[in-house]
């Protein structure tokens, strides 16, 4: 295995103040860092211009002296709006200046033994002394507020959280105090001592030990996020730069030591001839001031120009910006594309995959986003509004390939997809249909990379066969193959498809003429795999990355090394550069992404002559020799491209203005685009607008139907009741009628017998008749004959 390469020195010396007649003690900068203040042992407080600085001439313009104090100075701070700085000195007083007049405001005598340490909040001002107490004061009248005396011993140190809500106490008695602001009460005590700092957020304090070491505590938790043990001595000063990215430490044993919070990674150690006693970030978080003796040491921390650092929990294999720069996407192993806002670099949203997702790209119409993944499937998704609200169910799944995807590029026009595949071919879709256009099938082995010419006219594969395959697009044809010794995996044109760039496995980066497609240039700056090569949108800049760890930037025009990052902690992947040129985004197998600014990067040269760095550490006369063996070739090939230099040099203007014809017509085209999505817009409002009116007359017509049911049913209701009604009193009449036949019926006299009644019917009953009939005889019927 490779062993990383050592991270370089990323904060550097700009200036040394060493105009002190005594030992510097106390070191502060003004909230918007144009001034910087000085205490020392020489009873005097300076202050500093630090406008413009790092500049060209790396100085500090000493604009003020104070002389107020009788002993040495401990302790000086500016207030929270740079009103008003403050100075305390073993004179037991504390000095208050105004910044606009540079004349005293009032002195403060509450102590009775000296000041060590000031602290300023919006609205309270807080000093510890060698009395064993803090005094509180108001910053609108600096009356004493409070007095604290929880500690045994000096106080050391006092910090404000942030917000103003607490106040942390550092003392000699091994203990650090916090108090709340609003009834100055004890809140929490910590085992720590002397030595402390708030984080920016407020999220977590940072304060020394006794075994020298550097404990970082949660604020809520109050739990050990950190112990830092790298210093032999007492730990004398901690500071955060303004983001909380970045902590430094100065300690006795004559070293100032710097640390990542994310992964608290030591980037830079400090030595000094003697113990340090302050550091301090400029609030811009672009210089370190540390003070050691009677030398003020001033250091730019801008060398490393990495912006922000995203920690995911697996490999990054690719990174992609949108053509307008609003947001990044980054394939990860986890099966995911996590897609941030490359504005204010948050996460945005994150699409799921079947299958880990090797590669991906946007159209450069902002249209689309593919996906390749191990599933052998590319996935395309359409943007709606924006690409924060892309759903997981994508818009077009394309299944041309039969193994894992290694590569997906977009054509410039946005007309075609290429996709290249671990089944040896490339597939090239068209992106108005989606269908399959043409199936390549010239390598061998893996096909890692492809992509189009800027003019589209060209197709270039590359691929594990040690191949590189130049292709013409009309007609799929074959027109180069270059062959290289190791497999290949990457390639990239430059803006103005003059150059072509091919990553490869044996550590280089070969540069092609694609006018006669000769070799003219190979970087060697890597010691491991190249897996990444790519341009920037300007052609100001090339980018590689490296399985050394290792991201390097060279200026396209002289391919001059201009900058090695080394933020990373394994492979490199994957990088992109913002459609702006001015970020370069990294994606590592240290399950990180990096984005870094290069707009502090020194301007590429064009006319400087480039000496190899192999021989730039070598004796003069090799070094001649070798600028010898330049011009012999050089004259060997002079007369050979005489002629297609003259050429080239008639059809530059034509070309410029070709080009500046072609941006027009891009400008244009994006215009009209524009234009056509709003239109498309105002379509589909009109549409909704159309059917939320048909809606409304579908509902008006329901609810009169509604109506016309509801009152014929209220009407057969009030039929049905008058007929019930009718009915009624027909009964009625029917019952009337009865009583009044039963009321006509003669009754029977009790005083005899009553004749029988009165038979109705014509034909006697037979009850009646035998009732009529006369009794029976005794004697038999007698017969006649």
């Amino acid at each position: 295995m490779t062993t990383p390469t050592p991270k370089r020195q990323t904060i550097a010396l700009i200036q040394r103040l060493a105009d002190h007649d005594g030992g510097v003690n106390s070191i502060a900068y003004s909230p918007n860092g144009s001034l910087m203040a000085t205490g020392t042992e020489d009873k005097t407080v300076c202050v500093y211009n630090t406008v413009g600085v790092p500049s060209s001439q790396n100085s500090f313009e000493k604009i003020q002296t104070f002389n107020h104090h009788s002993e040495c100075v401990n302790a000086v701070v500016f207030s929270t709006d740079g009103a008003v700085f403050a100075s305390g000195s073993n004179d037991r007083s504390v000095c208050m200046y105004s910044t606009k007049t540079w004349s005293p405001i009032t002195r403060l005598v509450d102590h009775t033994a000296g000041v060590t340490c000031i602290a300023f909040s919006r609205s309270h001002f807080a000093s510890g002394s060698k009395d064993r107490s803090v005094c509180v004061y108001s910053t609108k009248s600096f009356s004493l507020l409070k007095r604290l005396a929880e500690h045994t011993n000096w106080v050391r140190t006092v910090a404000f959280a942030p917000k103003g809500s607490t106040l942390a106490v550092g003392s000699d008695d091994a203990t650090t105090v916090i108090y709340s602001c609003k009834r100055w009460s004890l809140v929490q005590s910590l085992p720590t001592q002397t030595v402390i700092a708030f984080s920016p957020n407020g999220s977590a304090i940072a304060s020394r030990s006794q075994d020298y070491s550097v404990c970082v505590h949660s604020t809520k938790t109050q739990s050990v996020i950190k112990r830092i043990t790298d210093h032999s001595n007492h730990v004398t000063s901690i500071a955060y730069n303004n983001d909380g990215s970045m902590l430094a430490t100065g300690s006795t044993d004559k070293t100032v030591r710097v640390y990542f919070t994310h992964d608290w990674t030591c980037i830079q150690t400090l030595t000094y001839a003697s113990g340090v006693r302050c550091v301090a970030f400029n609030p811009d978080s672009a210089t370190l001031a540390t003070c050691s003796a009677q030398t003020v040491s001033v250091y730019t921390t801008k060398d490393s120009c990495r912006v922000r650092r995203c920690v995911g929990s697996s490999a990054h294999y690719s990174v992609a910006f949108s053509p307008g720069h609003s947001t990044l996407a980054a394939c990860t192993a986890s099966k995911t594309t996590q897609l941030f806002n490359a504005q204010r670099l948050s996460p945005l949203r994150l699409i799921s995959h079947r299958a880990i997702a090797y590669a991906v790209a946007f159209s450069p119409d902002r249209r689309y986003l593919a996906v390749g993944a191990a599933d052998s499937a590319v996935t395309v998704y359409k943007k709606a509004f924006s690409w924060s609200i892309v759903g997981d169910r994508p818009s077009k799944i394309l299944s041309g390939h039969s193994g894992p995807v290694c590569s997906v590029s977009f054509s410039a026009d946005s007309t075609m997809l290429v996709s290249t595949s671990q089944d040896n071919t490339a597939c090239v879709y068209s992106t108005k249909t989606w269908a399959l256009l043409t199936t390549l099938t010239n390598h061998t082995d893996t096909v890692t990379s492809a992509v189009f010419s800027p003019d589209g006219s060209l197709l270039v594969t590359a691929s594990s066969d040690r191949t590189v395959c130049v292709l013409l697009t009309k007609l799929w044809s074959l027109v180069q193959r270059l062959t290289h010794l190791p497999p290949i995996n990457c390639v990239a044109f430059s803006p103005d498809g003059t150059v072509l760039a091919t990553a490869s496995n044996d550590k280089l980066v070969c540069l092609y003429r694609t006018r006669d497609w000769t070799l003219t240039r190979r970087l060697t700056d890597h010691t491991d795999s190249v897996n990444t090569v790519t341009f920037s949108p300007d052609g100001l800049l090339l980018a590689t990355g490296s399985s050394d760890n290792t991201v390097s930037l060279y200026d396209a025009r002289t391919l001059s090394l201009m900058k090695t990052i080394t933020d990373h902690h394994n492979a490199v992947r994957a990088i992109a550069f913002s459609p702006s040129s001015s970020v370069l985004a990294t994606a590592s197998e240290d399950k990180t992404i990096c984005w870094f600014s290069v707009a502090s990067l020194p301007t590429p040269q064009s006319d400087r002559e480039v000496v190899p760095r192999h021989l730039q550490r070598q004796e003069p006369q090799r070094r001649l020799s070798h600028h010898a063996v330049l011009l012999t070739e050089q004259s060997v090939h002079e007369h050979e491209d005489h002629d297609d230099d003259e050429e080239e040099h008639e059809l530059r203007p034509q070309q410029h203005e070709s080009r500046r014809h072609q941006q027009g017509l891009d400008k244009m085209a994006e215009v009209l685009h524009l234009q056509r999505e709003e239109e498309q817009r105002k379509l589909q409002d009109e549409r909704r607008r159309l059917e939320a009116q048909r809606y409304q007359a579908e509902m008006q017509r329901l609810q009169m139907e509604q109506e016309r049911v509801q009152r014929e049913h209220q009407a057969e209701m009030q039929r049905m009741k008058d007929e019930a009604d009718n009915l009624r009193r027909e009964m009625q009449a029917l019952a009337t009628s009865a009583s009044s036949s039963s009321s006509s019926v003669p009754v029977q006299s009790s005083k005899g017998p009553s004749a029988p009644p009165l038979s109705l019917s014509p034909h006697p009953s037979p009850s009646t008749a035998a009732d009529s009939a006369p009794p029976p005889s005794d004697q038999p019927p007698v017969y006649s004959p």
